[in-house]
């Protein structure tokens, strides 16, 4: 995803699909609310646009946002103005789009260590307390990352060693993408563990307290035989009954790709009841690049996999959707036979954040560039059975504009009254990054 940094060849390959071939500079991300017919909230920040700078030394690459259950905007990123580079922040937002002044420094918190650091994804535990998930760097080793902050913003010194537990597979190039919490305060935590070209899709678990729980799977962890030369867990969710469920990818020697998703056991193993493997790989071409790069679970049980892949002969990613049964089948009340490819203004999509909202409505961000060449964040609904919702925007789609000619969708969420929150970034003249925008948008009743 465009909030991700991605290790070797094929994180270079995602990073530039998902920012459609932009300079490489970065897309400024916050949160913004939505509604049917696409007008923004003016009780939300400046006419429906708050803007925040979280350090205005640094250009800023987004990753990821949440809604504690206050109905505060929690965002995590990573900036580049650290001692060596990269470093993670976290910022808190009222409900008005204000930056929350008992959080942090003014509402901002850098968060300072020697290592690299980047932010794949952001939650909220039952008491308020941030989780945020993702990789370190510190050479000659990448590995899996989580840290823990308080209310107020600082480091929790109760979970794991300074408020940060880091995994280390004995390998260079661990990568973390996506965390979970149970209700049982227990942490799961989506990733890859290798060496950059042969990867294993890999689970860790963590008691509440930031160290891997031995009861479940492998001390901890479940390293998964997925096939292929490699695989990678890059979205995670649990389902009611507390089981995992992954979406990711299986990879080949000849470099493509196919999307992946998968279902473990309570105590952290492929489950065989979830099309007998624990897993189904969907394929949408051969010989092609396709990555989940979220995924989303309905009230009936079935997984929504989101996602994008250079499956068109000119390479420009599509936006890609699979819908699975319960028992890990296509679902064929879904699209063309449980899969659809969408594209978006005669050019094709980035989908970068799904989720289901409390009709059933498939909720997506993401971006597409135009055939002027201009970028634009796009927040799309369908309707349950994968065609257009046309009652949202126009005819299921919404631009985005954030105030900015350009743009990008990366993070999307839902608050307890039903909005929608999407986050983005916008280029100034394609070159260097304005402001952190967050935009709202009121539900169409």
């Amino acid at each position: 995803m465009v909030w991700q940094v991605f290790n070797s060849r094929q994180r270079a390959k995602r990073l530039t699909a998902a920012m459609f071939s932009f300079a490489l500079v970065a897309l400024l991300a916050g949160p913004g609310l939505a509604l049917g017919d696409g007008k923004a909230d003016p009780s939300f920040g400046v006419k429906g646009i708050a803007a925040f700078d979280p350090d205005p030394l640094s250009l800023e690459s987004p990753s990821d946002m949440t809604v504690d259950a206050k109905g505060r905007i929690v965002l995590a990123g990573t900036t580049t103005n650290g001692p060596g580079g990269n470093q993670a922040w976290f910022a808190r937002l009222k409900r008005n789009g204000e930056l929350d002044p008992s959080f942090g420094t003014g509402g901002v918190t850098l968060f300072s260590s020697p290592a690299l650091q980047y932010i794949s994804s952001v939650t909220t535990d039952s008491e308020g307390r941030i989780v945020a998930a993702g990789d370190w760097y510190m050479p000659p080793n990448r590995d899996m990352w989580l840290v823990r902050l308080q209310k107020d913003g600082t480091t929790d010194p109760g979970f794991g060693i300074g408020g940060g537990a880091g995994y280390d597979s004995g390998h260079s190039f661990d990568l973390g993408y996506s965390a979970v919490i149970g209700k049982d305060g227990l942490i799961y935590f989506a990733g890859s563990t290798g060496d950059g070209d042969n990867d294993t899709a890999t689970v860790l678990r963590y008691t509440p307290d930031g160290n891997l729980d031995p009861t479940w799977g492998v001390a901890g962890v479940a390293s998964l035989n997925i096939g292929g030369t490699s695989s990678r867990a890059t979205a995670i969710c649990l389902d009611r009954r507390g089981r995992v469920v992954l979406g990711g990818q299986r990879s080949y020697a000849d470099d493509s790709s196919d999307l992946l998703g998968a279902r473990l056991t309570r105590k952290g193993h492929l489950d065989p009841t979830f099309n007998k493997h624990g897993f189904r790989v969907l394929r949408f071409m051969r010989g092609q690049q396709a990555y989940v790069t979220d995924l989303a679970i309905d009230g009936k049980g079935r997984v929504l996999l989101a996602g994008s892949g250079d499956i068109a002969p000119d390479g420009v990613p599509d936006g890609l959707l699979a819908r699975l049964k319960s028992n890990g089948k296509l679902d064929p009340d879904f699209g063309q036979g449980g899969k659809l490819v969408r594209s978006i203004y005669g050019t094709r999509v980035y989908l970068a954040k799904v989720r289901i909202d409390r009709a059933g409505r498939i909720v997506l961000a993401g971006g597409a560039r135009r055939p002027d060449g201009t970028n634009k964040a796009l927040l799309l609904r369908l309707r349950s059975d994968g065609g257009w919702d046309r009652s949202f925007g126009k005819k299921g789609q919404l631009q985005v504009s954030f105030g900015k000619p350009e743009g990008s969708g990366t993070a999307l969420a839902i608050d307890r009254k039903g909005r929608y929150l999407l986050g983005g970034g916008v280029f100034d003249n394609g070159l260097a990054y304005v402001e952190r925008i967050l935009a709202k948008y009121p539900r169409r009743r």
